[in-house]
């Protein structure tokens, strides 16, 4: 197989990948494991010709952090082994680390391109579309009757039944928080078009036509922290892209929020529900909190085991007086990495977490000021980062396959261009400057 075939059946396999990324589990499962196999092996093929991308991936791929906290996880569960913990399910839980290895690799390789964004605008918007069509009529085309179909809004904000957005996923806050983190590489593009006082071109207008199309399927997800980490996220990108941009976002935003949460009963009942001390949802998820900070005091070191802490949370139930609680996961990245893995494991989170949005900052700084394209990436790269994170705090989102996923190509993408950006490749005018 000649050069040039290697690399396209590894961008063929690519595509189909980070198309599953917005559709199907199984998809991201097969054809990210398929990218894998294909980068590695063109890179042992051609790693002569590689060494310059090869030495600046070793340099910036937080690989030491990876395989510190995999070895936490390991030593963790084998000192739990008389719980019998499901080894297989907690440590292949930790896969996205290959996956954002071979992602980096693949995306200094495949540099995104215009027509690919432009793919990436039209699929979310069909999606978001379709998310808002799910809200009015309960349709959930991929689940006919599944437990898992677009689910009521509880308890009941109208006088008409309305639904929560679930997308292709079934889940309200699974797609929540993915597509939260693709609008705002399309809300990127519009900020730096402005802040670049660039000509308003096709791509500036459907971005636009994204971002709006987005933000009306997310606020029909009716999930708090979805928003609330959208809002926090927009902030930051407007900061970051210009004071003054900043100002008139965080303005424009407060007079939308007042607006919509005056006149649209749904939407204002579900906000204020944030301070109801008697809503179900809030009760369950502190409930889960008190297990999980039980939980990570009784084994405060390198906690009772990743992923164990759900298998445990009945135990814990019991152990507090409550045996009928609403089980599952701490509803918290945090909470979830300091009972799974203890505090030696919750630092190795917070540096790998810290590490990674400190160098999209750190690009965003580097970049050149006409490269227009790597910087609407960069920008949008560090919004996705802030709603993962901020959302973190209320929901264990990063355990989540379908939204580690989409989290392993942001920062493949902020490594990726961390490289390209080392080895030059956007002082070139024809790479830095469009799309």
């Amino acid at each position: 197989m000649t050069k040039d075939m290697h690399l396209k059946l590894l961008k063929i396999s690519f595509c189909l990948y980070f198309i599953a990324t917005w559709t199907t589990i199984a998809g991201m499962e097969i054809f990210g494991w398929l990218s894998f196999l294909i980068a590695f092996s063109f890179i042992i093929r051609f790693r002569n010709e590689l060494q310059p991308m090869l030495e600046q991936l070793r340099r910036t791929l937080p690989w030491k952090t990876c395989l510190t906290l995999f070895a936490i996880v390991v030593i963790g569960l084998l000192l739990q082994r008389d719980h019998h913990p499901d080894y297989q399910w907690d440590i292949g839980s930790l896969r996205w680390m290959f996956l954002l290895a071979s992602g980096s690799a693949i995306l200094t390789l495949l540099f995104p391109s215009r027509r690919g964004f432009m793919t990436f605008l039209i699929f979310v918007s069909l999606i978001a579309i379709y998310a808002v069509f799910q809200t009015f009529t309960g349709i959930d085309l991929a689940r006919p009757g599944s437990h898992r179909a677009v689910q009521p809004l509880l308890p009941p904000v109208s006088s008409f039944t309305l639904y929560r957005s679930a997308g292709p996923w079934g889940h309200s806050l699974q797609y929540g928080y993915i597509a939260g983190q693709h609008v705002c590489f399309a809300l990127a593009a519009v900020l730096v078009t402005i802040v670049s006082k660039r000509r308003r071109d096709f791509v500036f207008w459907m971005s636009s036509i994204t971002v709006l199309l987005c933000s009306i399927s997310l606020l029909t997800t009716f999930a708090r922290g979805v928003w609330l980490s959208i809002f926090f996220a927009w902030l930051v990108m407007a900061f970051a892209a210009s004071k003054k941009l900043f100002v008139k976002l965080a303005a424009g935003l407060t007079v939308a929020i007042v607006i919509l949460v005056t006149a649209v009963e749904p939407l204002r009942a579900r906000l204020l529900s944030i301070f109801d001390s008697s809503n179900r949802s809030n009760v369950d998820r502190s409930y889960l909190w008190k297990i999980n900070w039980e939980m990570f005091k009784d084994h405060p070191v390198i906690g009772l085991g990743y992923m164990e802490n759900e298998t445990r949370a009945k135990e814990y139930a019991i152990k507090l007086g409550n045996p009928d609680a609403f089980l599952g996961h701490a509803h918290s990245n945090y909470l979830q990495m300091l009972s799974g893995t203890g505090i030696l494991g919750f630092s190795a989170y917070m540096f790998l977490i810290v590490y990674m949005v400190f160098l999209t900052i750190e690009l965003l700084k580097n970049l050149p000021k006409q490269a227009f394209w790597p910087r609407t990436l960069a920008l949008g790269a560090l919004g996705a980062q802030v709603v993962l994170h901020v959302g973190g705090l209320t929901e264990a989102n990063f355990k989540t396959g379908t939204i580690s996923h989409n989290t392993m190509m942001v920062w493949a993408l902020v490594i990726a261009m961390t490289i390209l950006q080392k080895l030059g490749r956007f002082d070139e005018p024809s790479t830095s400057s469009s799309y």
